[in-house]
């Protein structure tokens, strides 16, 4: 069930600038007051602040406080709503409007509003902007719009809607009870029913339409069934020459396999016959360009292993020599690293000492520019440190002399101010004194002009008659008799004593009736403040409970950043620390991301360089592929570098064999020459 709780009026009507708050209590709460306090304004404020509506005869902005009262040019005119929803959410509405005067002019305007929407300790603030508040206040509410206008919140000027016209009525009427839904319903139907028979009506012609399909659908399934029985025979068919058709295949794989079995046979022996031919070819090559020694086979055999270890030496010096030669590349890279390194440091330097001497220049014209702006001699040449330093401290005594010059002359105006304020305030007064004794005397004048016309009317209507001039003469006199003794007795009974008796007694009176109503307005002060101490003390409550709410819901994590040991009174401070600490674990990681950063640049650098050395190294590769290319088609025609290393195996082999029939060929010469030594 949704709750009305509390309203703040300020800047509405006859509410100023200080801020009203009223708050209604269940079952009922009676408004009393006597005539212009507010009472109505108070259901104005209501209206206003659940429907944004304002009441009627307030356009030029009389709905807000008059500036004129306030001797302002601009007021500020705020309405906050406290409410419960029929969801059982605390809902807080603030609606503000800004009256502006001019010469001859009056300018209202509506200001932003917001929703304070608060979900079991969550609070959640939404803009007019961002919501429709007419349209979320009533359905928060549970009340439609036309309820809160014409029933509840009716203003009294509209109070006699009931007795209006009867379309009007109808009308009204039909807002508060919502029968434009049950007309809209009705309307809705006979819409759907119409396109519901068009629907039926195509629905029909389907429904023929599909039954002559289904006739054809069910002799094509006939004939589908004939030709399912002709696929069947004709599977049985097929399955049949598929087995014969393995069958021939099998035999014509085997007979295959036996033909590239006696293929490989071929090949092979035609292989080893060019081989054969090969061989014999080279030795009788190699037997052209060799020479034979004549030496004996001692000889040789030293010279053969001369020769393995030489080839042994020569190759461990190439090893040395491409170790050093890969340690000298590493050298030189490191080098060149360090190099642009140093360029780069260089550079930077560079940079910073200009900028440097740029700031010293600057600096330097500034002080001379100072310096001839407050009259200071002796700073147009080069300027040394000393002199800045002189020059910062005559700079900073002109400022405090300027300081104090400033709070002197800031003093003295506002004494003067205050005193100017203190003379306007007498003249204001003084002149709202003789404003009204102006007005008091405009009145008696009025009055007196009127009792004269009077006076002279009814002269003007006397008709003069001698003898009754005489008798009033006569009278007259006696009058006069009457009235001296009268006056005569009148002193003897001292009036005056009583007179000044009696208005010492008024004046009692009147003190007594302004101390009273001290003493009332006192009660009402402490009335008014008691009230406000029982909603701060609510508040208060309340603010504990949202605080314990908060409390258990934020724990968890306040414990993890902050510690177990915290308190809501010096959780502020815990969190700072919290806070600094965490702000030191950022800076030292964004320190070793920095240095990171550094190290990959290094990284990036030496990844650069050795795709140059790498690119460096592909296109050697490339020269050197080219040549095993060129030199292997040199040796056979066609040759790709995958038949590089099968040349070579070729090529070991053939130096095997020729070392073989090298050896063979001096044992050979050994044993015939030990057979010619006989001899």
């Amino acid at each position: 069930m949704s709750k009305i709780d509390k309203l703040s009026v300020q800047g509405i009507r006859s509410f100023g600038g200080s801020r009203e708050t009223i708050s209604f209590y269940t079952p009922l709460t009676l408004i009393v007051g006597y005539n212009g306090s507010g009472k109505t304004t108070i259901i104005e404020c209501l209206k206003y602040a659940t429907t944004g509506e304002q009441p009627p005869n307030s356009k030029g902005g009389a709905f807000v406080h008059d500036p004129k009262l306030c001797g302002e040019k601009e007021v500020l005119a705020q309405v906050k709503l406290a409410f419960t929803s029929t969801s059982g959410h605390k809902c807080v509405s603030t609606r503000s409007l800004q009256l502006t005067v001019k010469k001859n002019s009056r300018s209202l305007k509506t200001l932003e509003g917001s929703l304070v929407y608060n979900n079991n300790g969550e609070r959640t603030v939404i803009s007019s902007r961002v919501a429709q508040m007419d349209e979320f206040i009533p359905r928060e509410l549970g009340v439609s719009r036309a309820i809160l206008d014409y029933v509840i919140f009716c203003h009294q000027d509209e109070s006699l809607w009931p007795m209006s016209e009867p379309a009007a009525l109808k009308k009204q009427f039909d807002q508060i009870f919502e029968a434009m839904r049950y007309t809209k319903a009705i309307d809705n139907l006979k819409v759907l029913r119409k396109k519901q028979g068009e629907e039926l009506a195509k629905l029909k012609i389907f429904e023929e339409q599909d039954r002559i399909n289904k006739e054809k659908g069910d002799r094509a399934e006939k004939r589908s069934m004939a030709l399912q029985n002709d696929i069947e025979e004709s599977r049985e068919k097929c399955n049949a020459l598929t087995l014969e058709m393995e069958q021939l295949q099998e035999q014509i794989r085997e007979k295959h396999e036996q033909a590239n079995s006696y293929l490989n046979i071929v090949n092979d022996l035609k292989f080893k016959r060019d081989q054969l031919t090969y061989r014999e070819g080279s030795i009788a090559d190699i037997k052209m360009t060799l020479e034979e020694l004549s030496e004996d086979d001692e000889y040789l055999e030293n010279a053969l292993a001369q020769y393995e270890e030489r080839m042994a030496r020569y190759g461990e010096e190439a090893n040395e020599n491409k170790a050093q030669y890969a340690e000298l590349q590493k050298d030189l890279n490191q080098s060149r690293r360090e190099l642009s390194t140093k360029l780069a440091e260089q550079g930077k330097h560079q940079s910073d000492k200009d900028k440097y001497e740029r700031q010293l220049q600057s600096r330097m014209q500034l002080v001379r520019d100072a310096a001839e702006l407050h009259g200071f001699r002796g700073y147009d040449g080069d300027l040394k440190d000393a002199q800045i330093k002189t020059f910062n401290e005559r700079i900073q005594k002109l400022l405090a002399e300027k300081k104090r010059d400033l709070d002197r002359a800031q003093k003295e105006n506002a004494r003067e101010l205050d005193e100017a304020t203190s003379v306007i305030t007498d003249l204001e007064g003084r002149k709202a004194t003789t404003t009204q004794n102006r007005v008091f005397a405009k009145q008696r004048m009025g009055a007196i002009d009127k009792r004269t016309n009077v006076l002279q009317m009814d002269i003007n209507r006397l008709d003069i008659d001698e003898g009754a001039k005489a008798i009033l003469d006569n009278q007259f006199e006696d009058v006069e008799s009457r009235l001296k003794k009268a006056n005569e007795s009148l002193a003897h009974a001292d009036f005056d004593n009583q007179l000044q008796r009696e208005n010492e007694k008024l004046w009692q009176l009147e003190t007594e009736n302004e101390k009273l109503g001290r003493e009332l307005m006192e009660c009402t002060r402490l009335a008014s403040e008691r009230a406000q101490l029982d909603l701060r003390k609510k508040e208060l409550s309340d603010r504990r409970r949202k605080l314990e709410t908060l409390t258990n819901t934020w724990k968890p994590k306040l414990d993890v950043h902050v510690g177990t040991a915290w308190q809501t009174d010096t959780l502020e401070a815990q969190f700072n620390d919290a806070l600094k600490r965490q702000n030191k674990v950022v800076a030292d990681a964004r320190q070793k991301r920095d240095l990171a950063r550094d190290k990959q640049q290094k990284v990036d650098f030496k990844l650069k360089s050795a795709k140059d050395v790498g690119a460096k190294k592909t296109d050697e590769s490339q020269r050197c592929r080219s040549a095993v290319v060129a030199a292997l088609q040199a040796v056979r025609d066609g040759a790709t570098i995958d038949d590089y290393e099968e040349e070579v195996k070729m090529h070991e082999e053939d130096v095997e064999t020729y070392t073989t029939d090298i050896s063979l060929c001096l044992r050979s010469h050994r044993v015939k020459g030990k057979n010619h030594k006989p001899q």
